[in-house]
């Protein structure tokens, strides 16, 4: 019985999907064209979340799904939340240096999927309500139709 248990892959044993990695050298021939901070607030529906201040266990009490999932340790320690809708997988997700022992919240990433999340299980639903996700009030993610 002990064997069997072994043979079972760990990437099987993980109920969550992590965040898309960033690649750390996307930025480094795009010159900057703003000299503020782009964006400090977001929201999912009528909850209003400040990065580096609101925490992910108020994101989760808020929607009322997900769990706080972790990977990685040291300066490469994240933690995030992932919920899904339609065609829309949803991480919001703390640096686990820049968030600290309290998982503040650093990133959003919000991916367009070719078909349809409701069959996949890795990510708790987001309920309706907590749509659109818009940062700093007006700033509001959208498909590029071709």
């Amino acid at each position: 019985m002990l064997l069997l248990l072994f043979a079972i892959p760990a990437g099987d044993c993980s109920a969550q999907t992590p965040p898309p990695p960033v690649s750390e050298h996307a930025f480094e021939r795009v010159p900057p064209t703003v000299v503020k901070r782009l964006a400090t607030r977001f929201s999912l529906g009528a909850f209003a979340g400040r990065f580096e201040e609101t925490r992910l266990g108020a994101v989760r009490e808020a929607v009322g799904e997900g769990t706080v999932q972790h990977q990685g340790d040291a300066g490469g320690s994240i933690y995030w939340l992932c919920y899904r809708r339609a065609q829309h997988r949803l991480w919001v997700v703390s640096s686990g240096e820049m968030g600290g022992p309290d998982h503040l919240v650093t990133e959003v990433v919000e991916e367009l999927t070719e078909k349809d999340t409701e069959t996949s299980a890795d990510c708790a639903i987001i309920p309706e309500k907590f749509a659109p996700l818009v940062f700093d009030g007006k700033l509001h993610l959208c498909r590029v139709w071709r």
